[in-house]
């Protein structure tokens, strides 16, 4: 078979918005728009009240705990989002994640606008 010594992965969007936004020139922000919660949460979703809300992430400073279901997606869940969003903080460019629903959050957080959300500071 012409694939016999092929193997295959699964690469991150995640992974990529990193390598992107370090590496192409005049990237102004990174928006990660994400499913069923305004950002980063101390507590697991389900959990979750308004004021678990965490609005500015360090990972040396601040901590939450994550679900992460493997068998839907393999590519890391919102405690990769953070990992992978104070990498590129580090670089310099502001992070947030916002609740990707709600379009007009997503536009503000596109222009720098102050958002309900997530900052990632480095």
């Amino acid at each position: 078979s012409i694939h016999a010594n092929v193997s295959t992965s699964i690469l991150s969007g995640d992974d990529v918005v990193v390598r992107l936004s370090k590496e192409l020139a005049g990237v102004k922000r990174l928006v990660f728009a994400v499913s069923g919660v305004d950002g980063i949460l101390r507590k697991p979703p389900e959990e979750a009240l308004d004021e678990d809300l965490i609005t500015e992430f360090n990972p040396h400073s601040v901590s939450f705990v994550s679900k992460h279901d493997s068998e839907i997606d393999v590519t890391g869940g919102i405690g990769y989002k953070a990992t992978c969003g104070y990498l590129v903080a580090k670089a310099g460019i502001p992070v947030v994640l916002v609740r990707g629903e709600v379009s007009s959050r997503v536009l503000a957080a596109c222009k720098g606008e102050h958002v309900c959300g997530t900052v990632i500071k480095a």
